[in-house]
């Protein structure tokens, strides 16, 4: 099982910059984020 380090929630703001965004660009950004919340200390 997998555990993160922390829960993410988009704000309504960020919702909307994001839909703003290439679509390249925005996958990029969402990727990131989700990658960040799984890294875990060895």
């Amino acid at each position: 099982m997998t555990e993160y380090k922390f829960r993410v929630e988009f704000l309504e703001e960020a919702k909307e910059f994001l839909d703003k965004l290439d679509e390249k660009a925005r996958d990029k950004i969402v990727y990131n984020i989700w990658k960040a919340r799984s890294t875990y200390d060895k």
